[in-house]
């Protein structure tokens, strides 16, 4: 079979189109979206009576609460929402966030910082689920420790006082929720009733969600909706003050999410201190415009470290490690190599002989199960199917790559690394229409699990055609009078003198109130099939 211009692989169309309103609906069954739980499912989860009791009881004897979070989005936001709630109650937590330099997880040496603001509650969120050791430690100083958390179960639980885990609910919740959805709950079972702001919680637990790429169904869903409508009616505050200085206007996305505001939120955690993000989200002010600064820093800093890669050898499992990669960025060019080359790869930073990965993965591999399989040259590891970290000694390296590529190609059909493209349905230029547009929001949020629609335009010829962004990089066309933008593809421009085929999304473009619809442009192939190169794996 054909690939296209950029070496992906094209399925046939799953539906034809009969209408738009057909489609949607077909889509949503097909997707199982049309019935979310609501958000009042709080009693589900095991240990949840217990943490609530703990809790209240803190806030009573006026103890010393301390928070300890994790340096990324959906750390940071289910720190805010912890933070927030213990605010409501008259007491102000002692809160760790951990650099990326001192590794994922707790440690000892962060209970010793929580004994000495004589805390005697310890709540961790989005991580502590394999802090065996430092739990033990914390019991055996009179901490009591609450862990909400999502991650892979491990061999054996450590002794908290409660484990609040979608897998261990009294019926498992699945999809996982993101730590944001864990906490959102418990903040839920705190109150009891709806309480003053619950939309700047909403809107928090629905930006961990997103951000932390969990599937958009079920109960993930039902937050990510609601969230969004949140951050469509916020009251005056950091959000509002955040989504301001972004630019944002009108209706808020799941994209816009995900690819603006998220970015930003992590930004802080992988080159400085995320207690900036943390302070963005709570107080506002300063740490937004430091936000920004330090997302403009990350771009930089990532585009310059990918353009000076060196050829990279095209094993089932790339491996890179070098102590010049920021630890903070080791997981975005981890992700850049998985999305170019379409197989899992380890990005390693190295400091005294010691190398800190961060894993990503195609959904064909379980990158978790691969760790699993080489446990004993790693010292620690997690995560999740698709993205994991671990650290290891350097002097490992090689012994590693080899096991994690020979595990690969055991696993790993060829055609599995050969990238594709799933399309639902096949379109006109004139089914574009701005109805069509609006129908198909009743899909969102997209995102991890229910990705947007992708359409085929066959046979099309540009009216308009131009390269566009700072150097090129961006494809910009007119089809049937509709505009359309293609990502990083302004290198094809050449091949836009003849006739495509294009693999799309179709959206809203509000550009000064005026509502129009907008084409983004996914892939393209020569529309003759006697252009087309014949099927191989993907090129560098």
């Amino acid at each position: 079979m054909p690939l296209s211009l950029t070496g992906k692989r094209w399925s046939s169309p799953t539906y034809s189109y009969d209408g738009f309103s057909a489609f949607t609906d077909a889509l949503i069954e097909k997707r199982n979206l049309s019935c979310p739980p609501a958000l009042n499912i709080q009693p589900a989860f095991h240990a949840g009576v217990r943490a609530t009791m703990r809790i209240e009881n803190a806030i009573e004897h006026h103890e010393h609460i301390g928070i300890f979070g994790d340096y990324d989005c959906d750390g940071i936001t289910s720190s805010a929402m912890m933070s927030r709630f213990f605010e409501r109650r008259g007491i102000r937590p002692f809160i760790r966030l951990p650099l990326r330099s001192e590794g994922y997880g707790l440690r000892k040496e962060h209970v010793d910082v929580f004994r000495a603001k004589n805390v005697s509650l310890l709540v961790t969120l989005d991580t502590g689920i394999t802090a065996n050791h430092a739990i033990e430690y914390a019991n055996a100083h009179n901490i009591n420790v609450i862990i909400v958390d999502h991650h892979i179960l491990p061999a054996s639980l450590p002794p908290a006082y409660a484990i609040i885990h979608p897998l261990l609910a009294d019926s498992p919740l699945t999809p996982s929720p993101a730590a944001a959805g864990l906490c959102y709950l418990l903040v839920r079972l705190l109150e009891k009733k709806e309480w003053e702001d619950h939309r700047t919680d909403l809107a928090l637990a629905c930006l961990g969600t997103i951000a932390d790429l969990v599937e958009l169904k079920g109960f993930n869903r039902t937050i990510a909706k609601a969230g969004l409508q949140a951050w469509n009616n916020l009251p005056n505050g950091a959000l509002k003050e955040l989504k301001i200085s972004i630019g944002l206007q009108g209706h808020v996305s799941s994209t816009d999410i995900a690819f603006r505001i998220a970015p930003r939120v992590n930004a802080p955690g992988r080159m400085d201190d995320p207690s900036v993000a943390l302070a963005a989200l709570l107080h506002g002010g300063a740490p937004i415009r430091i936000l920004e600064e330090l997302n403009t820093q990350r771009q930089t800093y990532v585009k310059n470290i990918y353009a000076g890669l060196p050829d990279v050898p095209l094993a089932p499992f790339i491996c890179l490690a070098h102590k010049t990669y920021h630890p903070g960025i080791i997981g975005l060019l981890a992700g850049k190599l998985t999305e170019r080359f379409h197989r899992p790869s380890l990005v390693a930073h190295i400091l005294n002989d010691i190398c800190t990965a961060s894993l990503r993965s195609i959904p064909a591999f379980n990158v978790v199960h691969a760790l699993e399989m080489s446990k004993e040259l790693l010292i620690h590891f997690g995560g999740h199917a698709q993205a994991a970290g671990c650290t290891f000694e350097y002097k490992n390296f090689v012994l590693l790559q080899q096991q994690l590529s020979q595990y690969a190609s055991q696993t790993l059909p060829p055609s599995a690394l050969v990238p594709s493209l799933t399309i639902d349905a096949e379109l006109s230029p004139r089914d574009v229409t701005l109805e069509f547009c609006e129908d198909l929001r009743r899909l969102e949020p997209f995102g991890q699990g229910n990705p947007e629609p992708h359409f085929l335009l066959r046979d099309i010829s540009a009216l308009q055609r131009r390269q566009v962004g700072s150097d090129g990089q961006h494809l910009q066309l007119h089809i049937n009078n509709t505009a359309s933008i293609g990502f990083g593809l302004g290198k094809f421009l050449p091949y836009t003198l003849r006739a495509l085929d294009i693999v799309c999304h179709i959206g809203i473009n509000n550009w000064r109130g005026v509502r129009t619809p907008q084409i983004t442009i996914e892939d393209l192939r020569e529309a003759s099939s006697a252009c087309f190169r014949q099927e191989q794996a993907c090129p560098l």
